[in-house]
């Protein structure tokens, strides 16, 4: 009887013992034997992008009324026009094709590239005879005189998202198993929100000390009209390091820079699939379709670089500000 009282009262302690420890986040091995947990970084190889592990979780794809209405009315006043903006008018309005708002589970553990894949990680793969090599003269026909960025550490652009898997596929093979791939354009802007729901990652607004845009409006005179463009816009991507551009979670450039490409294939409205494992599968058909771009890119005002913002591109088209960073697939001890 005793021993029964004593395993009741101790059994009822451990009840009233106040909250249970949290469970231990999860930690992931990659090939090399290394051991990260969330929001740790690796590098799986010595041409492998350097990579930031994402927490799991849940967040709000798109933007709200008030934020597509704020973009819309921002870009409208830009053009100088003297009629006041009307919400009332489809003609003054854009970005509605970031709605509608989808809550979405990020169920499937991924790494992240900290930045933009860049022309040295492009050109290991280019020297093992595994990537093209077109890219700049790509660029030198397509915008001749055109600043443009030749830093080693700048973003790849030019490249189509066939010449993307063959990149990916070439990762893949340097360490030995199918992980690296290109992200879903949810995958992406969880990254890019990092635990917000703001505008941007750094708030309602952000400054060209923080995000590579520009600065453009439009001003009449007698009649007359001229695009006044500001003094510090780059006109050019930048390197990864340039600016003060991370994110809460590490990540940097995720908006403006260069748009990036992502697999997912391109519709006029979200899709209402609510966990990010179920919008990888359907990036796998149809084949052929538009994918998604993100971000925005050094060209864009303000508003067009916000982590909603969304574009698209065709599977064999290229362009000289657009680029892509890749994710690797992760699996929990």
């Amino acid at each position: 009887m005793f021993r029964f009282w004593t395993a009741l009262i101790c059994g009822l302690a451990g009840l009233w013992s106040g909250p249970k420890p949290a469970m231990a986040e999860p930690h992931y091995t990659i090939t090399t034997g290394q051991v990260v947990a969330p929001l740790g970084r690796f590098r799986e190889c010595d041409q492998c992008p350097e990579m930031i592990v994402l927490p799991l979780g849940q967040f709000t794809l798109g933007s709200t009324a008030e934020q597509t209405l704020t973009a819309s009315r921002r870009d409208y006043e830009n053009t100088g026009l003297p009629a006041p903006f009307d919400s009332s008018n489809p003609r003054h309005l854009r970005y509605q094709n970031e709605q509608p708002l989808v809550d979405v589970t990020i169920d499937l553990a991924i790494a992240m590239g900290r930045t933009e894949v860049s022309r040295q990680d492009w050109a290991a793969c280019v020297d093992a005879g595994r990537c093209t090599a077109k890219y700049d003269e790509r660029i030198r026909f397509r915008a001749p005189d055109a600043p443009r960025q030749e830093h080693p550490h700048s973003p790849i652009v030019a490249v189509t998202f066939q010449e993307v898997q063959e990149y990916t596929d070439w990762l893949n093979d340097h360490v030995g198993a199918k992980v690296y791939r290109l992200t879903t354009e949810a995958e992406w802007e969880y990254a890019a929100r990092a635990g917000t729901r703001t505008a941007f990652a750094q708030g309602e607004t952000v400054t060209q000390a923080q995000v590579n845009y520009a600065e453009f409006w439009r001003r009449w005179s007698d009649g007359a009209d001229e695009w006044v463009y500001g003094d510090g816009n780059s006109r050019m991507p930048l390197p990864s390091e340039d600016l003060d551009a991370a994110n809460a979670w590490g990540l940097r450039h995720m908006s403006g820079n260069v748009s990036e490409l992502t697999r997912s294939c391109y519709r006029k409205r979200h899709s209402a699939f609510q966990t990010s494992g179920r919008r990888l599968a359907a990036t796998y058909q149809p084949l052929g379709c538009k994918r998604v771009t993100k971000g925005g890119f050094y060209l864009n005002p303000m508003q067009g670089v916000r982590p909603a913002r969304r574009s698209m591109r065709g599977e064999g088209s290229w362009s000289y500000w657009v680029g892509f960073r890749v994710v690797r697939e992760m699996t929990a001890d």
